[in-house]
């Protein structure tokens, strides 16, 4: 009894499934360019949610003051490491070949035949260039740079979720009780029976428009 019922339960819902695959004559849909919604809700976004005040440069702004203070650094450290160039001597092997005889008649020579000078830095010197304030005050304006574009990456990001779902909203909001389904601008259709399609992009965007939407998000300390 109970398989049986369970048999027919299962029919049911298959039947039902089927019935809501295939459409009926009045289907009705639309299409939407979700890009174009998303990026008006951007614009609000961030019109509404500004970085913090600490926060707030030019992207552009930044990356020009980031790769000109990291050539600065390279520059001021090749200059100062000329001084910090140093001679030293160094012993080199003999490369010719030599028979067995030969190598124990000089068995009791030194293996080393020739000296040759060559310029080395000094660590010492080194470390002191490190050290110099100019280059370390240089080095913590990149820090600097650094931490601001990574907070402004996040407070980006946190706004790119949040439109991500607002637009969804949006579209559901307008579609509702008017379209059985709504698909995305780059949705390919393989058939279209009466070649009529409704794009509903500039509706929506005039439903943004008009109803004075507010967008929040937590803000970066």
């Amino acid at each position: 009894m109970i398989k049986t019922l369970t048999l027919v339960i299962l029919f049911f819902l298959l039947s039902s499934c089927d019935q809501s695959i295939v459409p009926t004559k009045d289907f009705k849909w639309a299409t939407v360019d979700n890009y174009k919604i998303e990026q008006r809700l951007k614009y609000i976004a961030n019109e509404q949610n500004p970085y913090p005040p600490a926060y707030q440069y030019n992207k552009d702004q930044l990356n020009f003051d980031y790769n000109s203070t990291r050539a600065l650094i390279r520059k001021l450290e090749k200059t100062a490491k000329i001084p910090c160039l140093v001679n030293e001597k160094e012993k080199t092997k003999e490369n010719k070949s030599a028979s067995s005889r030969d190598i124990r008649s000089i068995a009791s020579v030194s293996a080393y035949s020739s000296v040759r000078e060559i310029k080395k830095y000094d660590g010492a010197c080194l470390s002191k260039i490190e050290d110099g304030p100019l280059i370390v005050d240089l080095k913590e304006k990149l820090e600097k740079i650094n931490t601001i574009k990574s907070k402004q990456k996040i407070h980006n990001s946190k706004i790119s979720e949040v439109v991500r779902k607002q637009a969804a909203i949006a579209i559901s909001a307008y579609a509702k009780n008017k379209f059985d389904v709504v698909f995305g601008k780059n949705t390919k259709l393989m058939y279209n029976e009466n070649g009529l399609s409704l794009d509903i992009t500039q509706a929506v965007l005039n439903e943004i428009d008009s109803s004075a939407i507010k967008i929040s998000i937590s803000l970066i300390q």
